[in-house]
């Protein structure tokens, strides 16, 4: 009996390494088909004030392009956040670092 068990071990053993090889081969085509560029995605549809100064990209992250005229480096910030539905990292980088504010509306709920 002790020698049934170890004829289907080497059964498992070799069908083993054959998965490994398939899933190896697999792996590589999922990296080549990640490292390319991600790409921008429009801010269509975006209502929050900070989409004028970040866009998305595919990858999951919104990045600040935000440009100071002030400054003596007149490129982008290129600061960059994950972002998936909310953006309160985005408002907190925009208000601390560049020092831009919501801009409120002058109607007011005021009742008489």
């Amino acid at each position: 009996m002790a020698s049934t068990s170890r004829k289907r071990a080497k059964r498992k053993d070799t069908s083993h390494l054959s998965k490994n090889n398939s899933a190896f081969d697999n792996s590589n085509t999922i990296i080549t088909l990640s490292e390319q560029e991600p790409q921008w995605i429009p801010n269509t549809g975006k209502t929050s004030f900070v989409w004028k100064f970040f866009q998305a990209k595919t990858d999951g992250r919104a990045y600040c392009r935000y440009i100071d005229n002030n400054s003596n480096d007149k490129g982008e910030c290129n600061y960059s956040c994950i972002y998936k539905s909310q953006t309160s990292s985005m408002i907190y980088h925009i208000q601390n670092v560049h020092k831009e504010y919501e801009q409120k509306s002058g109607v007011s709920t005021e009742i008489a």
